[in-house]
């Protein structure tokens, strides 16, 4: 069985990455011994908390739980692997990967990281997804929207990275990239400094090409949703922070609050970035996910994330 990698140059690698030193890191052999220590890691993740419907069979790991305290376990893994041995087992395989793992790698320092999902990951994605198909059937233009889910993109540079869900023109306007105009990175446990990276990335005309990130932190214990929305400015050469908001509930009335307390709590996707040309008719219009659309959204996690507490 694979050991963590232990050496002074590991604290290097989660600086490289911005994430914490909790995360362990290992040398890539194969397939067999990567899901190997998927399975280890897995158990470790979800061993401090009860498991709803949970079934281990192999290599299909259907474990459903929740988080560990915050800082004592980290929903990633880092792996050291060569290039090749990525491409050969993770991009040219003729088989469906055994896994759901979100991951991203880096040939240029030789890193593979894996980001573990759990129910509140999945149900975060689904409900965005539903949110906005829903702006957008108001305007009767749904159709006209691809869903690309959690596809693996490579940048130019080599770099491979999966969102949890991504969004774009059905058919792109001629000259525009073939990728996700938006995409959305749902997290728990990433620092400031990798919540920014991972936006740098899809937003960067470089590398993920997309015209907004928005990532929706899930905090593990309490019901809480932060979620941010960057946009690449060209001038600075960098992705700035358009909207800054949290979602959360109090215990006492089990009121929904936001933070900071707007007037109208919304988030605005303009119709140019998400379909990559101008608007043309009187239905194509900014998307607005409303207040009470944000309300579902974060309902529909918590009551997921916290379905053991409510039984």
């Amino acid at each position: 069985m694979a050991q963590p990698h232990d050496s002074a140059s590991q604290d290097d690698l989660h600086d490289i990455e911005e994430l914490p030193c909790s995360v362990n890191v290992y040398h890539y052999s194969s397939m067999d011994e990567f899901c190997r220590v998927i399975s280890l890691e897995r158990s470790r993740f979800y061993s401090s908390f009860p498991i709803a419907q949970g079934n281990y069979k192999g290599r299909q790991d259907n474990l459903i739980g929740l988080l560990q305290t915050e800082g004592t376990q980290s929903d990633h893994i880092i792996f050291i692997i060569h290039p090749v041995a990525f491409e050969n087992d993770f991009l040219d395989s003729s088989t469906d990967l055994p896994f759901h793992d979100r991951i991203s790698f880096n040939p240029k320092n030789h890193l593979l990281v894996v980001k573990m999902p759990v129910s509140a990951h999945e149900q975060a994605a689904t409900g965005f997804n539903d949110t906005l198909k829903s702006a957008l059937q108001e305007r009767g233009i749904e159709k006209t929207i691809l869903s690309w889910g959690s596809t693996t993109l490579t940048a130019e540079d080599g770099t491979t990275k999966e969102a949890d869900g991504g969004w774009g023109p059905r058919r792109p306007p001629c000259g525009a990239p073939k990728r996700p105009s938006v995409v959305l990175e749902v997290v728990s446990s990433e620092t400031p400094a990798k919540l920014r990276r991972d936006a740098n990335y899809w937003v960067d005309p470089a590398k993920g090409q997309a015209n907004i990130a928005f990532t929706a932190k899930v905090h593990a214990k309490i019901p809480q949703i932060t979620i941010q929305q960057w946009e690449w400015n060209s001038e600075v050469s960098r992705p700035i922070r358009k909207t800054d908001l949290t979602i959360t509930k109090s215990k006492s009335d089990g009121k929904v609050y936001f933070i900071p307390d707007q007037t109208i709590p919304q988030l605005l996707i303009p119709f140019h970035l998400l379909f990559r040309q101008p608007a043309d008719n009187h239905r194509e219009r900014d998307i607005v996910l409303g207040t009470q659309d944000l309300v579902e959204f974060a309902t529909l996690v918590w009551d997921m994330q916290f379905q053991n507490e409510q039984e």
